[in-house]
């Protein structure tokens, strides 16, 4: 069998204009109306693999220090709850 390669140069998915103003503006309103609620991946800051494994390594340890500074965040019966929100 034959293996054929294709090469797409413009693969990468680009941001708009602004994009990093609003992600700020959206961890701002996270903070001040969910706070423990942390975001993390490919719609936030950077696209690349290393770029979300870092943002989700960060987002851990937001998490882990916003549980031990709340500590009754989590009650009895509590859990953590993944889940992933897209928007453009």
């Amino acid at each position: 069998g034959r293996i054929l390669i294709k090469r797409w140069p413009h693969a990468m998915p680009q941001y708009q204009v602004g994009h990093l103003d609003r992600v700020a503006r959206i961890r701002q309103l996270l903070a001040l109306r969910f706070p423990g609620i942390f975001v993390a991946g490919a719609g936030y800051e950077g696209v690349g693999l290393p770029d979300c494994i870092n943002q989700g390594e960060q987002a851990a340890t937001q998490i882990l220090d916003y549980l031990q500074t709340h500590p009754h965040s989590m009650g009895t019966g509590s859990s953590i709850t993944w889940c992933n929100i897209y928007s453009e």
